[in-house]
């Protein structure tokens, strides 16, 4: 840690992972699901670089960056999806998925 960070090249892989992700997890629904993902991802990006630089910099602890991405506000409300007929569980256990993958792609990069 503590090293520079290319932080747009790390955004734009976990952007691509965690695209993948939600469209592998619902194939059948792609046109609706990466506008609600991209859309989202682009709202908190702000809010990711900074929890990314204050850990590369050592200003807070790898347990404190866990736990702020995973407090970032819930995906929006995943309408298309909803509208789909994904039910409540299913997109709340892909919320947590898109979180995840936000944190092991950023933490495999500092």
């Amino acid at each position: 840690m503590g090293a520079i960070i290319n932080f747009e090249s790390i955004y734009n892989e976990l952007k691509d992972a965690v695209i993948n992700i939600a469209v592998s997890s619902y194939k059948n629904y792609k046109n609706a699901v990466i506008p609600d993902v991209t859309a989202y991802l682009d709202k908190e990006k702000g809010k990711i670089e900074e929890y990314t630089l204050q850990l590369s910099q050592n200003a807070i602890t790898e347990d404190e960056f866990k736990f702020n991405v995973k407090g970032l506000k819930d995906l929006c409300e995943m309408k298309a999806l909803e509208q789909c007929g994904v039910t409540q569980i299913e997109l709340d256990k892909l919320k947590s998925n898109i979180k995840n993958t936000i944190i092991t792609t950023i933490l495999s990069k500092i």
